[in-house]
């Protein structure tokens, strides 16, 4: 027992296993759950974002590329810089 720690000096070593589930794959290949893909595909539209006052500045947001990445829980018009678009 001794003599097995002294060949792993850092003790257990642990290798990752890819799962090969095909909903579970590594973050290289995408896969695309499909209610995810229902969702989107029902409330992502252009017409459906039209409809609110958030959806408008999202998709203006990302029709201009203002912003690389909004957050769930961003603010959306901030006071210092609010976005003037022809909608």
């Amino acid at each position: 027992m001794l003599l097995g720690r002294a060949f792993r000096p850092f003790g257990v070593i642990v290798m990752p296993v890819r799962n090969n589930c095909p909903w579970h794959r590594s973050n290289w290949r995408p896969v695309y759950f499909p209610f995810l893909v229902k969702h989107k595909l029902k409330h992502n539209t252009p017409e459906a974002l039209m409809k609110s006052r958030n959806g408008r500045c999202l998709l203006m947001r990302r029709i201009l590329r203002e912003k690389p990445f909004l957050g769930w829980n961003h603010q959306c018009t901030p006071r210092e810089e609010r976005p003037h678009y022809p909608l």
